[in-house]
């Protein structure tokens, strides 16, 4: 059956504030940054020239159906002067730096993607319900991207706690760690699945995310680490840790896997010492 018909949706007309809604935070806001070029709007700013909705969808990190009240990413993005389908890449940024980046392949793959800013009926009155990450407990808040479609999340694990989004229309920011000598079809695979689903918590010299280690320089994690033990571990990095917060990829294949840790061997020999600082 198709994922749409078994989602609830329904138009807000904004003409009553919800008591649910009146406990948002009024300064909760959103930092665009196009190009280098920076502005933060307000919630209550952007509710008041797009229009939001109740959207009933499954979320696959709680593993249930829940009912948000969300704006339409594009409309969002359009607000902020971010025009989707000519920017290089999107990229949305949490709280604790967590940066993941959307490429235009998965917006081809999933359109419509939804900006949440409010839960329904949660159990103890929080804008969101926390989510447990790692050994940690975390608050989604403020905002939160989704899709109507679950297997999205398989494709582009969904961003919460976002703060910032940050568009590129002019260069490509990950121009210096794109493979660009001897290039097998592997390692270019590797890359994009690299640039998607490990970035937003690892850097390769220093350009990536800053929550995970850096794994190139001073030295490339395949030079002090089997490739037995790495694919082990990005298999599965709760089976050596407790509650590890790098994220169980068990929807990752072995075929995946071997390019990404293709890519990253490959950059062993392209290391930019110049970032380290001593």
């Amino acid at each position: 059956m198709n994922c749409f018909k078994l989602v609830s949706l329904s138009f807000l007309l904004l003409v009553h504030i919800s008591s649910a809604q009146a406990q948002l935070d009024e300064n909760v806001s959103l930092t665009f940054d196009i190009d280098g070029k920076s502005q933060t709007i307000k919630l209550k700013d952007i509710q008041k020239h797009v229009p939001a909705y109740e959207v009933t969808l499954f979320n696959p990190v709680y593993k249930k159906t829940i009912t948000y009240r969300a704006f339409k990413f594009a409309e969002v993005a359009k607000l902020g002067k971010i025009d989707i389908h000519s920017s290089n890449q999107i990229s949305f940024i949490a709280r604790d730096g967590y940066k993941a980046v959307m490429s235009k392949n998965i917006l081809k793959r999933f359109p419509e993607p939804w900006l949440a800013f409010e839960e329904l009926n949660t159990k103890n009155g929080e804008v969101f319900s926390l989510v447990a990450e790692g050994k940690e407990i975390t608050d989604p808040a403020p905002f939160y991207l989704m899709w109507q479609q679950p297997d999205s999340y398989k494709a582009f694990p969904w961003p919460f706690a976002i703060t910032k989004i940050t568009a590129n229309t002019k260069h490509d920011p990950y121009f210096d760690i794109k493979p660009k000598h001897h290039v097998t079809a592997q390692v270019e695979r590797g890359f994009n699945i690299f640039k998607t689903r490990c970035m937003a918590c690892h850097s390769i010299n220093l350009v990536g995310g800053t929550i995970g280690p850096e794994l190139n320089i001073p030295k490339n994690i395949t030079e002090y680490r089997s490739m037995t033990f790495l694919k082990a571990w990005i298999k599965d990095p709760s089976s050596f840790r407790a509650r590890s917060r790098m994220t169980n990829f068990g929807t990752v294949t072995e075929k995946e896997i071997d390019d990404v840790l293709s890519y990253i061997q490959y950059m062993k020999n392209y290391k930019q010492w110049d970032k380290i600082k001593h």
